[in-house]
């Protein structure tokens, strides 16, 4: 019997044609981008199973812009990703309890960039392929439900051609990844459901250059006071991160796109602290995570392929301690506020700074919904303590254990976003970034734009 069938589809298109100027109003290079989205969503309701999936389609071009060299050709900066992502997902509904249910899930991703201008490089590019499967089972009996993780990722990875050489510093690189995930426990709910415990382990094996199997606790407890007004917990994880272009290039486009890519292993996660709700309409929280984290990657400016205009990764290890308090407001579904402040404090074990990280966080977000015709969003990104490596003194670098390091400053962003909903499937917004217009550094010689006004249509099918 077919319950309920969703169907929807979003095109999504920005591009800036303007320049952007240093605090000190220098021009840089070229710094135009368009981005370009499709993505489709499905997803069905059937009586003994639940389906969903999502296509994405991203055409993002911009231009490495970090150079104080407004008259460089525009062409030799460009750059383009090409990505596709799709996502399923099925979970089978044959009861809730003493009956075995799965959910499997599957994520699929391309990436690729764009080839070098001249016709004989054409092979020179970034390619990637990867893919998540992961099954999970799980049975209810009473209190308790046991379950059983089982995932497989893997990473492709190639630059230009296998065992070749471009330059002395440009070669081909190829990188084959695949990770097991193996993940059984047992969660149980005690004392009239205020206790809850959730017991288990993680084996990650990661099949690289030289096979290594790694063993992560996974254990989860916390207890509920007065109604959930007051819930303290604590938590002891672990994870093997894969690392891939993709996922650097979301966290900063700016990357060279031939990179030595290496896996995150984060031996343990120990989190401990409080959460709870008040008065229904307020929601708190206060936790405290200690993460030792291996071969964590870190952008620095790249002085061997480029200008000075693209980042390469350094990889350290690390003792991090983030102290998290959190504060939410929730009027029905007209009103909502929440507050996030972060505390970072990073043990390098041998680069000076956690490179481009931030020592604090503010993050305050609202949204007001009237009518479900007009929703308006504003958000405020406070971003403190945060440094580059660079490879010489000058103004704003000071020397640190034999390494030079840049201050690069705060990070003031406070945006805008007005949407008119004609009806469920016809929407208009109008957003404003960089309302501050501050000239904050994104990364080292990257400022961003000041003010910007971005509006669109969006049209569900």
């Amino acid at each position: 019997m077919n319950l309920v069938n969703n169907k929807s589809r979003h095109v999504k298109h920005l591009s800036f044609f303007g320049d952007i100027k240093t605090r000190d109003k220098q021009q840089l290079a070229p710094a135009g981008f368009d981005q370009t989205s499709v993505q489709g969503n499905f997803e069905t309701f059937q009586k003994k199973y639940t389906l969903r999936t999502n296509l994405n389609y991203t055409n993002h071009g911009f231009h490495y812009y970090g150079l104080t060299q407004p008259e460089v050709d525009k062409d030799s900066i460009a750059q383009r990703y090409q990505l596709v992502n799709a996502h399923a997902d099925i979970r089978t509904n044959r009861g809730d309890t003493g009956v075995f249910n799965v959910q499997t899930t599957i994520d699929f991703r391309y990436t690729g960039t764009a080839s070098p201008m001249a016709d004989s490089l054409k092979d020179w590019r970034a390619k990637e392929q990867g893919f998540n499967i992961n099954g999970l089972g799980y049975l209810r009996s009473g209190n308790n439900m046991f379950y059983g993780n089982l995932g497989l990722r893997y990473n492709g990875y190639a630059y230009g051609i296998q065992d070749s050489i471009l330059s002395l510093s440009d070669s081909g690189i190829v990188r084959k990844n695949t990770i097991l995930d193996i993940n059984p426990g047992i969660k149980s709910t005690l004392l009239n459901n205020k206790l809850m415990i959730d017991a288990g382990f993680r084996v990650s094996v990661d099949f690289a250059q030289e096979t290594k199997a790694y063993f992560f606790p996974a254990i989860t407890m916390q207890y509920a006071l007065s109604s959930n007004q007051f819930v303290p917990f604590i938590a002891l994880q672990g994870q093997a991160k894969q690392r891939s272009l993709t996922g650097f290039y979301q966290e900063n486009q700016f990357v060279l796109p031939n990179l030595i890519i290496q896996n995150q292993i984060n031996p343990y996660d120990i989190q401990l602290g409080f959460k709870g709700v008040a008065a229904r309409k307020f929601s708190y929280g206060l936790s405290a995570n200690f993460i030792k984290e291996n071969n964590r990657a870190f952008f620095v400016t790249d002085t061997l392929i480029s200008s000075g205009n693209k980042f390469t990764l350094v990889y350290d290890s690390l003792n991090h301690t983030k102290i998290e308090g959190r504060l939410g407001y929730q009027a029905d579904k007209k009103l909502a506020i929440d507050l996030i402040a972060r505390y970072h404090s990073y043990e390098m074990f041998n680069e000076a700074k956690a490179w481009n990280l931030p020592q604090a966080e503010v993050i305050l977000n609202a949204s007001y919904n009237l009518f479900d015709k007009f929703l308006v969003k504003a958000g405020l990104d406070l971003s403190f303590g945060r440094y580059a490596k660079v490879y010489a003194l000058g103004e704003n670098v000071t020397e640190l254990n034999n390494q030079f390091v840049y201050n690069l400053g705060s990070v003031i962003d406070g945006n805008l976003t007005l949407e008119y909903r004609y009806n469920k499937r016809i929407s208009g917004f109008i957003q404003l970034n960089n309302i501050a217009s501050q000239r904050y550094l994104r990364f080292y010689n990257y400022p961003v734009m000041p003010i910007s006004v971005f509006g669109g249509l969006t049209i569900k099918f």
